[in-house]
């Protein structure tokens, strides 16, 4: 751990970042897997500060967008007319949950190991702000990005980081997965538009509407989806916070 204390410290000073392959090989391959099973990257502990308050809001957004992602995918798969397996809807379900949680972890990883740029990002967002044009300019890449290429060295299955890597820009993913990147953009909005936003303020920037169409979705079916997720993300914020306890 005193090499890889190293390790972040030199990523912390060092603000000319170009790249997400840069980010990784400061940091090292093995620290960044080890990251996802250190308590407090997620669900972090307790800090007086306000980028810690942000990083609680922050993930506690992500189990909201992973609750939200369910939600949606439970409504398409008892909409779907596709003939489907019981075992096939629930790991569309899970996935969409997990997808959701994860969306997020290239921010994350950008507070805990980034943390002087990202209090520069911080500071620079608005409720107009593009996040992602934000983090580019301070630091050559954004979240997205970062979030994308962390998946791929840890392996993770392409319907995972290509929603890592798409959910502010879900029409610009080409490939067999657009299903699952429009449901997690969409439970992104869901949760920006109740006041439930990663940066800690609003965000009502609307998914074009070829992801409503894309998840053959109407009007009456997202007012019915948008309904139902209350009860949902009750349940979402009882589960961030026992974590977090």
């Amino acid at each position: 751990w005193v090499r890889t204390s190293r390790n972040f410290a030199r990523l912390n000073d060092h603000c000319a970042v170009g790249n997400p392959a840069h980010a990784v090989s400061l940091l090292g391959l093995d620290t960044l897997v080890a990251l996802a099973k250190v308590p407090g990257v997620f669900f972090p502990l307790e800090q007086e500060n306000s980028q810690g308050s942000l990083l609680r809001t922050l993930s506690t957004h992500s189990v909201r967008v992973a609750e939200a992602a369910r939600e949606i995918a439970k409504f398409e798969t008892a909409e779907s007319e596709t003939a489907a397996s019981e075992t096939e809807d629930d790991t569309l379900i899970g996935d969409a949950y997990l997808a959701g949680l994860l969306h997020d972890v290239g921010f994350i990883l950008i507070d805990q190991y980034l943390h002087k740029p990202f209090t520069q990002i911080v500071d620079a967002l608005t409720e107009q702000s593009d996040i992602c044009g934000v983090e580019s300019k301070i630091l050559g890449f954004d979240h997205a990005e970062l979030g994308q290429f962390v998946g791929s060295q840890w392996s993770l299955p392409e319907h995972l980081t290509a929603s890592i890597r798409y959910h502010h820009d879900p029409l610009e993913y080409v490939g067999e997965h657009q299903q699952m990147v429009y449901t997690v953009a969409l439970a992104n909005f869901f949760c920006d538009s109740k006041g439930l936003s990663a940066r800690g303020m609003a965000n009502k920037l609307v998914p074009p509407a070829e992801v409503f169409h894309g998840l053959g979705l109407d009007k009456p079916q997202v007012t019915a989806i948008w309904e139902q997720l209350d009860q949902a993300l009750k349940a979402a914020d009882i589960m961030a916070m026992v974590r977090a306890g």
